[in-house]
């Protein structure tokens, strides 16, 4: 009779907890997850509270039951998936018939995982056991940023997981369908992730909540990847959780960027931000998108803030990456305005919003000089000339909005050139 009165009670106090945590949920995570999953996922919550061995009896990933159903639908037979952190995961990427790379720091647990592997006959795994390091000199950086390689847990306070982030280092660049970041020092595993993975594939991030995994949703969405999240109970915790996929932009899509976009966006185009995407650092576009990928870059006063090497870098970097008959929408502050307060506000070191960072102002014939220069053909669509006449073209805002321009600009309603842009597109040649 006592073991039913605790049985019952148990039972009442996980109900409860489930359901407050539902509620909360709901609340405040409703595009996350449903009521229907939420009641769908109960059963298979309380048996892992109470009745199952853990993750490596289940073969299954300590993950939101939700993200681990998209998961399933994502894998597809034969996928390439490199794994931070060994487990039930291990088990459940094997099952799928996934060729499967991991990296463990645990050597206990890596020896538990590796049993259960030889037991279920996998033969496409390779692990890595990496130990951290006490690094020669300590970094002062937090554990929140990706270059400390640090780990938020206390145990290990001053220890270095840098060899461990890199181990994925070592595999070809874009050979991962899925990379799934669940282990130690993960803003630093999803910096290296960043190029291991497949246009189209997934970097998974758990405990996605927490803020010393923060970096990395930044960074995803200031190269403008799709995000997609999940918020929900799992295995073997009392508490529900967020965990989410961050897709890396398909290599078959004829992308259209904007640069340092200020959080303003686009229908069909890709907003990216600094220091996530810096034109005058390659490295930074090469993260996220495919080398002659882009079909269009939009860069409204973006050019301005670069020096003049950082300026010839860029239009290198765009050139790069732009497919070949693709362009660039380039709108930066004309110096040949013939307002004086308008040049006063937008030169280097200027009254304006900004301006105190600009480097350089252009006209027309500087500014054309820079992009044929360095491989472009130039149609300017807004500028004065050296008189201070207005010139302007038609252009397709679909094709690249300037809201700084003659058109556009609210402050232009009483005089269409009170606030104007030199505006051109440089194409890349076919």
């Amino acid at each position: 009779m006592l073991r039913v009165r605790e049985g019952i009670a148990t039972m009442r106090y996980l109900t409860w907890g489930y359901l407050s945590e539902s509620m909360r949920a709901l609340t405040k995570h409703a595009k996350s997850v449903t009521l229907g999953d939420l009641i769908r996922f109960y059963p298979g919550w309380v048996r892992s509270n109470v009745w199952t061995r853990g993750s490596l009896s289940d073969k299954q990933p300590w993950l939101p039951y939700n993200a681990t159903r998209f998961l399933s639908e994502t894998l597809h037979d034969g996928a390439r998936v490199f794994e931070y952190g060994a487990g039930g995961s291990s088990l459940f990427f094997a099952s799928r018939g996934a060729a499967l790379v991991t990296v463990e720091h645990d050597r206990e647990w890596l020896e538990r995982t590796s049993r259960e592997m030889e037991r279920m006959g996998a033969t496409r795994w390779r692990c890595h056991l990496v130990l951290p390091k006490s690094p020669e000199v300590r970094t002062s950086l937090p554990v929140t940023d990706p270059n400390a390689y640090g780990s938020t847990d206390e145990r290990f306070l001053g220890m270095s997981f840098e060899e461990y982030a890199r181990t994925i280092d070592q595999y070809d660049d874009r050979s991962f369908d899925l990379v799934l970041v669940d282990g130690r020092a993960r803003p630093a595993c999803f910096k290296h992730a960043l190029r291991k993975v497949k246009f189209g594939g997934y970097i998974v991030l758990d405990n996605a909540e927490r803020p010393a995994y923060s970096y990395v949703e930044d960074a995803a969405r200031g190269m403008g990847m799709e995000l997609r999240e999940f918020w929900g109970p799992g295995p073997y915790a009392l508490f529900f959780w967020r965990t989410i996929f961050i897709r890396m932009h398909p290599q078959n899509y004829e992308l259209k960027v904007i640069i340092g976009s200020s959080g303003t966006t686009a229908p069909g185009w890709v907003t990216t931000e600094y220091p996530f995407v810096n034109l005058a650092e390659q490295d930074t576009l090469a993260n996220a998108f495919p080398l002659g990928g882009v079909s269009v870059f939009l860069a409204e006063h973006v050019w301005e803030h670069l020096t003049p090497e950082q300026a010839s870098a860029a239009c290198q970097t765009v050139r790069t990456f732009l497919r070949p008959g693709g362009y660039i929408r380039v709108a930066v502050p004309d110096g040949n305005h013939p307002d004086p307060l308008y040049i006063e506000s937008c030169r280097p070191g200027g009254s304006g919003p900004g301006a105190d960072d600009h480097k350089v102002m252009y006209n027309l014939v500087s500014l054309t000089d820079l992009f044929e220069s360095n491989g472009f053909v130039v149609r300017p669509l807004e500028w004065f000339d050296d008189l201070g006449a207005f010139h302007a073209v038609s252009w397709d805002p679909q094709e690249g909005m300037v809201i700084r321009s003659t058109r556009f600009d609210e402050r232009n309603r009483k005089n269409p050139t009170a606030y104007t842009s030199l505006i051109i597109d440089a194409f890349k040649p076919a």
